[in-house]
């Protein structure tokens, strides 16, 4: 428990009124808590609420008024409003203060769910156009490019879906003719950045590889030569060389599964 004067907050848990009777109690809490001074701004609200609804009601939400508790504000050296922190045991482990906008707030959210260990979708219907991209790249690179490209460009967008989008404007140059140096530095950065091990960074690395490997090039291929591939591959079951350029032809024909396969 948090204290006696909580109110429900729905998914998101309880939210409390830190009064001078409870004050001690809930800031010695055990388990983590976000404290906040003033009154935040609509969509820093809501990111905040997504935060707390991704511990399952676990993060309760205490408000603090440094009027009525001036002696709270000034050992936390509260100076700004509004402000949240995260909270274990009367200790501060993370504080969204002073710059308030739609960056900081997204880090600061980002950086608690990992201190946490939850997963927070911030991205809304971004991660809906992501996937949307992703499909299209199949048929049409040079439109889903672009819509990688609008992605990235959407104000206050989550670390996560920016490398995300940055990955598939790798694919889709690779996907594309005469293209293939500029998704080598397109992917290079993203390595650089440290977003080596992210899955969809791995993916347009291994695209790259095969890309550069493939001696079909990057073009699907049309079924009769997919066919003429197929024959030699099984006319000649241990070659290699064979069996990775059918494999290939296959991937870049939009028959990533029958490429595994192969």
């Amino acid at each position: 428990s948090v204290g006696s004067s909580s109110s429900g907050g729905g998914a998101a848990g309880a939210e409390v009124q830190l009064t001078p009777q409870n004050a001690a109690q809930v800031l010695q809490n055990p388990g983590a808590l976000l404290l906040q001074v003033g009154a935040l701004s609509d969509a820093a609200r809501k990111k905040i609420e997504r935060l707390r609804e991704a511990a399952g009601g676990r993060l309760p939400l205490c408000h603090l008024d440094c009027q009525t508790l001036p002696q709270i504000c000034q050992a936390l050296q509260i100076r700004s409003s509004p402000t949240v922190l995260l909270m274990a045991r009367g200790q501060v482990a993370a504080a969204l203060e002073n710059d308030i906008s739609p960056p900081a707030t997204t880090a600061f959210v980002e950086n608690v769910a990992k201190m946490l260990g939850l997963k927070v979708d911030l991205a809304g219907d971004i991660s809906e156009q992501l996937a949307n991209a992703e499909e299209v790249e199949w048929s049409d690179p040079a439109v889903a490019e672009e819509a990688f490209e609008r992605i990235n460009q959407t104000a206050d967008l989550p670390h996560d879906a920016r490398i995300r989008a940055a990955a598939g404007r790798v694919r889709c140059a690779l996907r594309q003719e005469g293209r293939l140096e500029e998704a080598k530095a397109y992917l290079n950065q993203l390595e650089i950045n440290g977003h080596g091990r992210v899955p969809e960074v791995k993916q347009a690395a291994a695209m790259l590889r095969l890309a550069e490997r493939g001696s079909t090039g990057i073009s699907a291929v049309d079924a009769a030569g997919l066919e003429s591939l197929k024959a030699a591959c099984a006319a000649a079951p241990s070659d290699v060389a064979a069996a990775e350029a059918f494999a290939i032809a296959l991937f870049w024909s939009g028959r990533a599964g029958d490429a595994v396969d192969a």
